[in-house]
């Protein structure tokens, strides 16, 4: 008895055009112009009733069909890539749809063409995944099992493949997709994970580390990381954690202020993909996890735990501006009351470490400021803006 699931593997894999091409573009594909029709394949060739097919629609590729059983698939290929893909490192693409997709690479090096797959999780939002080749695992056939290794210069084609074990409709779509080149550090710290849902971000979080995500969900921040808007989190492992000093982490549970700008620095309000290490706080990325609109970074350890050696490590001027950028993001982002305390924080080191270089009259305006009541919080925000602002000046 002839088994189905073999057969449709089978011959899924047979079918595979090798080409060559070469260009210095990094689009492969935008779908903003009349461009070759991508290849469809059903398990129609063994008996198999799944369906599909493929167009270009308001400047998007749009995959639809039916798997009509358990073990049925179908699956689109691409016309041929128009660029050498040795260069670069892995593909990032935008997508929206409903559910688990394989994308596939296919190459040239054997017929049938050797194809390696990478699952990724397409939901009803538009958004933007980075898979590196490294991340793409080798598909055997039924009769040769033996793992061939990716070679990046063979890819020629790639594809879409839904086969989700189960009788469904599905529908994709794909906006643009282009080759990657990144630094190998870089590279080391990605791992494809495309987004799910709101408040995904945060039990990711609360899965893996657990006392940052209780300092999150505990503050006024906690917003920012479960909403839908841009945000990129700086987040301390539970081992770099343990190492900070027992003294700060009382701080930081107790004293509001200290807690919301220690926050501040680890979570910034726009998406900051492939931070430079050199001029961040942060000594180095362990790791990152990208979800929808949400870009997380594990670090080792964040200098800004400490505040004298966060400040230690930029002159005045570059610490006021990072200041700057934080507070502007904040009460852009409608929360005046942590912009005020992020200024607060600031204006505090500011003046214990180097108020012997501020005028003696903005020096008592500093002090006056710092030891007044913080009411109202937009007046109060402002009023330590503008005292950062007049610091920045008279260091010059």
């Amino acid at each position: 008895m002839i088994n189905i699931k073999y057969c449709i593997v089978v011959v899924y894999f047979l079918i595979c055009l090798p080409t060559w091409a070469y260009s210095d573009e990094t689009t492969v594909f935008s779908f903003r112009n009349n461009q070759e029709k991508w290849l469809t394949i059903t398990d129609s060739f063994i008996g198999g009733a799944s369906t599909a097919k493929s167009s270009v629609r308001d400047n998007h590729l749009v995959f639809l069909g039916n798997i009509s059983h358990p073990q049925g698939f179908a699956s689109i290929r691409s016309p041929q890539i128009q660029i050498n893909p040795q260069q670069y490192q892995g593909i990032r693409m935008r997508f929206y749809g409903d559910g688990d997709y394989f994308v596939n690479l296919y190459t040239s090096t054997t017929l049938p063409a050797i194809t390696y797959g990478c699952k990724i999780k397409a939901i009803s939002r538009w958004q933007e995944v980075f898979i590196p080749f490294q991340k793409f695992q080798y598909m055997p056939l039924p009769f040769n099992k033996l793992k061939v290794p990716l070679q990046v210069a063979n890819i020629q084609r790639l594809g879409f493949m839904k086969m989700s074990g189960m009788m469904q409709d599905f529908r994709l779509r794909v906006a643009w997709i282009k080759f990657v080149e990144i630094s190998p550090r870089q590279l080391q710290a990605v791992e494809p994970q495309a987004a799910q849902s709101q408040g995904t971000a945060l039990k990711w979080l609360e899965n893996n580390t657990k006392d940052f995500a209780r300092i999150i969900v505990n503050s006024h921040f906690r917003k920012f990381v479960v909403n839908d808007k841009p945000c990129t989190l700086f987040v301390l492992s539970d081992a770099a954690f343990s190492k900070v000093d027992i003294g700060y982490k009382k701080t930081i549970a107790n004293n509001l202020y200290a807690r919301n700008f220690f926050l501040a620095v680890h979570i910034i309000l726009k998406k900051i993909r492939n931070p430079n290490i050199s001029n961040s706080p942060f000594r180095s990325i362990e790791k990152t996890i990208v979800f929808q609109n949400k870009i997380i970074h594990v670090v080792d350890i964040a200098s800004a735990t400490f505040l004298d050696d966060y400040l230690d490590r930029f002159s005045v001027k570059d610490f006021v501006n990072y200041i700057r950028s934080l507070g502007v993001a904040l009460y852009n982002g409608g929360d005046k009351n942590l912009c005020r305390d992020v200024y607060y924080v600031s204006l505090q080191l500011l003046y214990r470490k180097h108020r012997k270089r501020f005028p003696l009259e903005l020096q008592k305006r500093i002090q006056e400021a710092i030891r007044g009541k913080v009411d109202p919080p937009i007046d109060k925000a402002w009023l330590f803006r503008r005292l950062i602002d007049e610091v920045f000046k008279s260091v010059e």
